[in-house]
C-alpha cells in the first residue's frame, strides 16, 4: 500500500470526490480549510468532566431508544431498575418503574425452589436489567461469533481510537473516564479491512456490518487487509483507485434498522434507514489490478525536497 507523501499528493481526486464521507474535509471554505480542515471549537456540555452529569430527559430518550432497539441484543447489567427512579438518573415514576420491570421481556432466573429447582421469574426494582442471552457463549452463538457489549457504561467507553505509544494508553483512559466527551462526534462509516477469499465474500461482510452495527453503521467500505482502516488518507485512495460507483456500489432499503438521532431520517421514518456498501478491494473485479508503482526512496526525497517550487498543493 503505497503511503508516501507524493503519491498522496497526486491524487487529490481521491480527497476531493469523497470529501462527503471524510468528517475533516472542508469544501469551498477558504484554501486554509481545505489544508487544515474545519476547526470545530471545543464544547462545553452538562455531561462532561469529572463531575458531569446527564439530564434527565437525555436519560429518559436514551433508555426509550434502548428499550425499542438496543435490548434485542445488548444488556445493562450494571444498572438496577431502581436506578431508573432514582435522583440523577432518567427519574421515571417508581409505578412506572415496577410496571416496566414486571413486563420485562426477559426474565430473572431465581431459586432455588422447594424442590431445588431453579425457575423464571419477573424482574423487580432491585433486579439488574438484563439482556437476552444467558451466557456469553449463547450470544457469541447467536451473533455469528460476536459477543454485543453491555451498554451499562457505554457513554464513558465510546470515544476515539487511541494511536499513541502504548506505554501512554492507561492515561488515555483515565483521560476519557474523567472527561466522557468525544470530540469526533457520532461515526456512522465503518472500514473494514479483510482479504476476500470467494466471490461474494465483500457483499457478505458489508450485510454482518449492516447486522452487528446496526445503529452505527450508515456506510460500509471494504478495503484489502493491506490497508490500514483508521488512516483515511489510505482509504480515500481505495476508493479512487480500486472501487467503481455502478459495479462496487450496494444500497439498502430504507427499511433497515438506524439511529434514532440520524438527523437525515424522515421524522415518520425515525429508526430506519437505507445503507451504503463499498467494496474497495482488488478482489474477483475480472481482471488484474496493474502493480502498485512507487518510487525509490533517493527519487522521493528528492522531489518533496524540491516540491514548493512545482507550484502543486
Amino acid at each position: 500500500m503505497p503511503t508516501d507523501m507524493l503519491i498522496r499528493r497526486l491524487l487529490p481526486l481521491a480527497a476531493g470526490a469523497l470529501g462527503a464521507l471524510v468528517p475533516a474535509a472542508s469544501h469551498g471554505a477558504g484554501e486554509d480549510q481545505g489544508a487544515h480542515g474545519v476547526h470545530i471549537e471545543r464544547q462545553d456540555w452538562t455531561f462532561g468532566g469529572f463531575g458531569g452529569q446527564f439530564e434527565a430527559a437525555q436519560l429518559q430518550r436514551g433508555f426509550q431508544i434502548y428499550k425499542d432497539v438496543c435490548v434485542a441484543c445488548h444488556g445493562l447489567k450494571r444498572v438496577y431498575f431502581r436506578n431508573l427512579a432514582q435522583p440523577g438518573g432518567p427519574e421515571f415514576p417508581e409505578q412506572a418503574v415496577k410496571a416496566l420491570a414486571a413486563d420485562w421481556p426477559n426474565k430473572v432466573v431465581d431459586g432455588p425452589d422447594d424442590s431445588g429447582k431453579m425457575f423464571e421469574r419477573p424482574a423487580k426494582l432491585f433486579d439488574p436489567i438484563l439482556g437476552p442471552f444467558r451466557n456469553d457463549q449463547e450470544a457469541r452463538a447467536a451473533q455469528n461469533g460476536a459477543l454485543p457489549p453491555d451498554l451499562s457504561v457505554i457513554a464513558k467507553a465510546r470515544n476515539p481510537d487511541y494511536t499513541g505509544p502504548f506505554w501512554a494508553h492507561p492515561f488515555s483512559m483515565l483521560r476519557d473516564v474523567a472527561t466522557g466527551y468525544q470530540e469526533g462526534g457520532a461515526n456512522y462509516i465503518v472500514v473494514i479491512a479483510a482479504t476476500p477469499a470467494y466471490p461474494g465474500h465483500v457483499r457478505q461482510l458489508i450485510h454482518a456490518a449492516c447486522t452487528q452495527e446496526p445503529l452505527g453503521a450508515k456506510w460500509i467500505i471494504v478495503v484489502d487487509g493491506d490497508v490500514n482502516p483508521h488512516d483515511w488518507e489510505e482509504v480515500t485512495w481505495c476508493l479512487w483507485s480500486r472501487a467503481q460507483p455502478q459495479r462496487d456500489l450496494f444500497t439498502t432499503s430504507d427499511r433497515e434498522v438506524g439511529n434514532y438521532l440520524d438527523p437525515s431520517v424522515d421524522p415518520a421514518r425515525r429508526g430506519y434507514t437505507s445503507k451504503v456498501g463499498i467494496d474497495a478491494t482488488t478482489a474477483f473485479k475480472g481482471f488484474d489490478f496493474p502493480p502498485l508503482a512507487e518510487p525509490s526512496a533517493a527519487l522521493k526525497e528528492r522531489v518533496l525536497r524540491r516540491w514548493p517550487e512545482y507550484g502543486l498543493p
